[in-house]
């Protein structure tokens, strides 16, 4: 069982050191930055730091691609890769994967596949922002002493993640996931591999 970060605050320090540490090789290695979704990006547009009662780190890449067929085949061509390296790769489900960088000694951080479809619609498993700008604009961050980067606007996002009462902690919160965004992750299944 995780322990929350507000019963150890030295478990936010290492945690955030990680994310760091996968975002700076996501970055030299795939040249896809990796910004805070989920939880991390809902602490930071809360207060600027860390739940309390969280116990992970979230974040995302923006895929290249566009397509089912070519975000899939992005994705397990990243996992294939990092696996080769000798890093510990957990697949969650298709589009989300835990890393822990080799040789670390730091926890693993949560990724998860995003994309905008050509219908400007945003995906980030499991959910989706319809109506998406053209583009996804990133801007720099301080989240626990250490800059990162976060999709503008950051409460668009925060609200496609946990509805319109992101702002009020929810403890029992439930991630309940789209009926159409069942669908698409489906159909990543069937485009899923074997590493």
């Amino acid at each position: 069982m995780k322990i929350p970060f507000g019963n150890d605050p030295g478990r936010k320090a290492k945690y955030i050191q990680s994310m760091r540490k996968v975002s700076e090789f996501f970055m030299l290695r795939y040249g896809l930055p990796l910004f805070p979704a989920y939880g991390t990006l809902l602490g930071y547009a809360r207060d600027g730091s860390l739940i309390d009662h969280d116990d992970d780190v979230d974040t995302a890449y923006l895929s290249r691609q566009q397509s089912l067929e070519g975000v899939a085949a992005e994705f397990w061509h990243i996992m294939r890769d990092m696996k080769n390296l000798g890093h510990e790769v957990t697949i969650v489900d298709t589009g989300h994967c835990n890393l822990s960088l080799r040789d670390s000694n730091l926890p693993g951080v949560d990724i998860f596949a995003s994309w905008l479809s050509p219908e400007d619609n945003f995906f980030c498993y499991p959910r989706i922002l319809e109506k998406a700008p053209g583009q996804v604009l990133f801007e720099k961050i301080e989240l626990e002493g250490e800059i990162f980067i976060a999709p503008q606007p950051i409460e668009a996002f925060v609200k496609m993640m946990y509805g319109d009462n992101w702002k009020t902690p929810d403890r029992q919160w439930q991630s309940v996931v789209p009926r159409k965004m069942k669908r698409i992750m489906e159909a990543l299944k069937v485009l899923s591999e074997d590493i």
